[in-house]
C-alpha cells in the first residue's frame, strides 16, 4: 500500500481506520459503502452447517421465509458492518450456539415475526458494543452501535436466555414472547436507552427481565411476566418501570440491587407470593415508587427476614434514641414519688412528727439578754 492516505469514494460514519507506522507518513484505509454487498435470501431451508447464514459488510440485506436447523455454531449471524438488514418470518431451531446473533459493528437491523427455539445458547443476541474499548493497533471505532430491534418474535426453550442485549444505544425488544430459559430478556454492559415493552414472558427459571452492569435510561413498560422467581430485576442499573403486570412470582415482583439512582417504579400490577412485592432494601440512590397495585401479592417473609429488613443501621440508631427518651421520661416520673394506682404518694406522709421543745434564751455573763432580743 503506498504512502499517504487512501480514502475510497462513498466512505461513511461506519468506516474504520487502520494505521500503518512505516515511514514518516501514515497509511489509512476506510471501509467504503461501495464495498458493502446487498441481496436477499427467501424461501430457503438450511440444515446442519457450522453457521446457517453468515453475513458481513452488507447493506439492506433481506432474509424472508428462511428455515435454519441443526447448526454447529449459530443459526443466523450478522457480523461486522452488516447494517439496515431485515429478517422476517425466519426460524432457527436446534443450533448448538445462539439462534440469531447481531454481533458488534451491526446496526439498524430489524428482526420481525421470527422464532428461535431449542438452541443451546440464547434465542436472540444483540451486541451494540464498540469494536474497541481503547487504543488499538488497527484503530478500530470506540463508539457504540445501535438501532436494532426484535419485534413480534418468539424465543422458546433456549438453553440460556431468550433475548440478550449487550451494550449499544436505542436497542429494543417489543411485542415478543419468551418462554422458558434461565432468564427471559437480559440487558447489560452499559446499554443506553433500551426499550423493553409489550412482551410476554413465561416460566423462566430465575428472572424474567434483568438489567445490570451500568444500564442507563432504560424503559420497561407494558410487559406481562408470569411463573418466575423475580419478574423484573435491576442490579447497578437505572430504568423507568411502568405499567407492567406480574403474575405468580415466587420471590419478588420487582427487585433493585446496588446503584439504582433515578429509577422509577410506577403503575405496575404485582401478583404472587414471596418475600416482598417490591424489594428496594438493597439499593442505593434516590428511587421513586408510586401508584403500584399490590393487592394480589402475598408476603411470605419469615421472622428472620423481617428482622433483617428492619434491623438496618439507621433504624437501630433511631431506636436507640427513642429508647433513651422513653427511659428518661420514666425516670422523671418516678422521681416525683412512688405511685399507688394513679395517685402520687407523699414520701414523707408516714414519717413520725418531730418532738416540739420550747425555745431557750441565752444570757450574757451579766445576766442580760443580748441586745435586740426579748
Amino acid at each position: 500500500m503506498p504512502n499517504g492516505t487512501l480514502v475510497p469514494a462513498g466512505g461513511g460514519d461506519d468506516s474504520i481506520e487502520i494505521t500503518n507506522g512505516r515511514g514518516a507518513q501514515k497509511v489509512a484505509y476506510r471501509l467504503p459503502e461501495a464495498n458493502l454487498v446487498t441481496g436477499s435470501i427467501t424461501d430457503t431451508t438450511i440444515t446442519g452447517n457450522a453457521y446457517g447464514i453468515f453475513i458481513t459488510a452488507s447493506n439492506e440485506t433481506r432474509l424472508t421465509n428462511v428455515r435454519v436447523s441443526g447448526s454447529l455454531v449459530h443459526g443466523v449471524l450478522l457480523h461486522r458492518f452488516a447494517r439496515n438488514a431485515t429478517i422476517e418470518n425466519t426460524t432457527v431451531r436446534g443450533s448448538r450456539g445462539d439462534g440469531f446473533v447481531l454481533s458488534r459493528g451491526t446496526q439498524n437491523v430489524t428482526i420481525t415475526g421470527s422464532e428461535a427455539a431449542g438452541n443451546g445458547g440464547n434465542g436472540f443476541t444483540i451486541s451494540g458494543l464498540p469494536l474497541a474499548r481503547g487504543p488499538s493497533a488497527s484503530g478500530e471505532s470506540l463508539r457504540s452501535f445501535g438501532g436494532s430491534s426484535v419485534i413480534s418474535s418468539t424465543a422458546r426453550d433456549n438453553g440460556r436466555y431468550g433475548v440478550e442485549i449487550q451494550g449499544g444505544v436505542k436497542l429494543a425488544v417489543q411485542t415478543s414472547e419468551v418462554i422458558g430459559g434461565e432468564m427471559g430478556i437480559v440487558v447489560s454492559q452499559d446499554a443506553t436507552g433500551v426499550q423493553v415493552s409489550g412482551n410476554r414472558l413465561t416460566d423462566q427459571h430465575s428472572q424474567g427481565i434483568a438489567l445490570r452492569d451500568g444500564v442507563k435510561a432504560a424503559r420497561i413498560s407494558g410487559n406481562i411476566v408470569s411463573g418466575t422467581q423475580t419478574a423484573i430485576y435491576l442490579r447497578d442499573a437505572e430504568a423507568t418501570i411502568s405499567g407492567n403486570t406480574v403474575q405468580s412470582a415466587s420471590l419478588h415482583a420487582i427487585s433493585l440491587l446496588g446503584a439504582a439512582d433515578g429509577t422509577k417504579i410506577t403503575g405496575n400490577t404485582l401478583g404472587g407470593a414471596g418475600r416482598s412485592a417490591i424489594d428496594t432494601g438493597r439499593a442505593t440512590g434516590p428511587t421513586t415508587v408510586t401508584g403500584n397495585n399490590m393487592d394480589g401479592w402475598q408476603n411470605t417473609a419469615g421472622l428472620m427476614t423481617m428482622v433483617k429488613r428492619i434491623a438496618k443501621p439507621m433504624n437501630l440508631i433511631w431506636f436507640a434514641v427513642l429508647a433513651l427518651i422513653v427511659i428518661s421520661a420514666l425516670r422523671a416520673l418516678r422521681s416525683d414519688g412512688p405511685r399507688v394506682g394513679r395517685r402520687f404518694v407523699n414520701p414523707y406522709e408516714r414519717q413520725t412528727v418531730l418532738e416540739e421543745r420550747p425555745a431557750t434564751v441565752l444570757k450574757t455573763a451579766a445576766g442580760r439578754a443580748p441586745a435586740g432580743r426579748s
